[in-house]
C-alpha cells in the first residue's frame, strides 16, 4: 500500500510529532500462519524515496484459548524519539484504548453474530479490500485440512505396525 505525497492519520501524526504535515507513506504487511501478523509503515518526506527502515513496525500474534476466546498479542514501535518515555506512554495509552474500546467491542460483536456458524456459511458480502482477508482464511483452510488428513494418515500407518496413541503424540502430534 502505498500513498504518496498524503497526510497520515492522526495517530502516525502525533506518533511521528509532525502533525498537518503531507509525507510518503508505505505499508508492508506480512501473514505467517496460523495467525501471526506484521505490519510496517515507512514515512518519508515528500519526493524523497522509502527509508531504509520502518518508522513503526508492528507485530500482531493472535491464539486461541477455547472456542470461543482467543489471547492477542501485540507490539508497536517507532523509529523517532525513542527515548520520549511520556511520548511513548501516551502511545501505548492510545493503541491500548483502540484495542480495548474499538476493536475488541467490535470483534466480540462480530462474534455473537456469527451465534457459532462458520464464517463462510453466513455467505458474507466481500469487498475488493477483504482479499488480504479472505486469501489467508483459504490458505489457513488448506493448511487444516492437510494437517488434519497427515494425522489420519500417520494414525493409520501407526495402527498398521501397532503403534500405541501414546508414541503418536510424543513424535509431534
Amino acid at each position: 500500500m502505498t500513498h504518496p505525497n498524503d497526510y497520515p492519520s492522526d495517530v502516525v501524526q502525533f506518533m511521528l510529532k509532525k502533525p498537518g504535515q503531507k509525507m510518503n507513506y508505505w505499508g508492508y504487511s506480512r501473514w505467517d500462519a496460523p495467525a501471526t501478523m506484521a505490519f510496517d509503515s515507512y514515512l518519508g518526506e515528500v519526493g524523497q524515496p522509502r527509508p531504509d527502515r520502518p518508522a513503526i513496525p508492528s507485530l500482531h500474534i493472535f491464539t486461541p484459548e477455547d472456542a470461543g476466546r482467543t489471547r492477542y498479542f501485540w507490539a508497536v514501535g517507532r523509529s523517532n524519539d525513542i527515548n520520549d518515555i511520556e511520548h511513548s506512554e501516551r502511545l501505548r495509552a492510545g493503541y491500548v484504548h483502540a484495542f480495548e474500546n474499538e476493536d475488541k467491542p467490535m470483534i466480540a460483536a462480530q462474534f455473537r453474530r456469527l451465534g457459532g456458524k462458520d464464517f463462510w456459511e453466513m455467505k458474507p458480502l466481500l469487498l475488493p479490500t477483504d482479499s488480504g482477508a479472505v486469501k489467508a482464511r483459504r490458505i489457513l483452510a488448506k493448511l487444516i485440512q492437510a494437517e488434519q488428513t497427515h494425522s489420519v494418515d500417520r494414525a493409520v500407518q501407526a495402527m498398521a505396525r501397532n503403534t500405541p496413541a501414546q508414541e503418536l503424540s510424543e513424535q509431534g502430534d
